[in-house]
């Protein structure tokens, strides 16, 4: 019932987040890994650049895309409505042929464009004028958009104003100090009372202890992602955590009367560069 990624020396892994919603409600593809000719994995950060200088990064992006979208359909089938969130090379957004190639994607997976978010990097928001065009195409399509790393770069405020986007993903590093560090407690209260005042839907990224998941729900963050949640797991791992372990989950991270509702039917890191 599961597509399978075939013969391919980029097994893509994925991540579900996203546990005050419906769990889980999102999913991302994550770091495709490459073995050496030992069979070990190289990571991502050494392959990724020689294949940009290679030229074949676009390739390989094209590839996430449609893996993402076939499983994202064979999950779909199995009665989990999930949303998939792919993160976008710069080179691949700016393509020429990139808004079609999505387009052609969502219709021949059979996936409502609605579950589809594409994720961009906050370096690569810098030049919204080159990219609004692409994002309102994209949006108008009813495919989502988000900015991923959101507050690291120097443009964060002014790219709010100049790019269509949906949700901005707050970088890990403001973070990994929670709840410990005042900086870090009031730069995250700010950046999602900011974000949400303007609509947005926020994504806090990097979230790796229970004391961090306390503090951003008790701040009301609406969606969290992490390895508190899920490692990067093969396609058929995830399977089985959807169908069997979502409530050994939800008892482990949450109190009976905060555990968030589940409702596989309703809802369920190209997170490659």
């Amino acid at each position: 019932m599961f597509v399978s990624n075939h013969k391919t020396p980029f097994p893509l892994r994925f991540r579900c987040s996203d546990p005050n919603k419906h769990w889980p409600s999102l999913i991302n593809p994550y770091n495709p890994v490459r073995r050496n000719i030992d069979g070990k994995f190289v990571s991502p950060a050494l392959f990724i650049p020689a294949a940009e200088h290679a030229g074949l990064i676009n390739r390989i992006g094209s590839w996430v895309l449609r893996t993402a979208c076939e499983q994202l359909r064979a999950w779909n089938v199995a009665g989990c409505e999930l949303q998939m969130a792919i993160n976008i090379s710069g080179d691949h957004f700016s393509s020429t042929e990139f808004v079609t190639e999505v387009q052609q994607v969502v219709q021949s997976c059979e996936i409502q464009a609605k579950h589809l978010e594409i994720e961009i990097t906050e370096s690569l928001s810098r030049d919204p004028k080159a990219h609004s065009h692409i994002c309102q195409l994209l949006r108008k399509s009813g495919v989502r958009i988000a900015i991923d790393d959101f507050g690291t770069g120097y443009s964060s405020l002014s790219v709010l104003g100049q790019l269509e986007v949906d949700t901005l993903k707050i970088d890990q590093s403001f973070i990994a100090n929670l709840p410990d560090q005042e900086v870090s407690r009031l730069m995250v209260n700010k950046i999602m009372e900011l974000a949400l005042g303007l609509g947005y839907e926020v994504v806090a990224e990097g979230v790796e202890t229970k004391q961090q998941l306390d503090f951003l729900t008790k701040i009301g963050c609406p969606s969290l992602q992490g390895f508190l949640f899920s490692a990067p797991q093969p396609a058929d791992q995830v399977t089985k955590m959807l169908i069997t372990e979502e409530n050994r989950w939800r008892r482990d991270l949450f109190p009976v009367t905060q555990s968030p509702q589940v409702s596989l039917e309703k809802e369920a890191d190209e997170s490659v560069f």
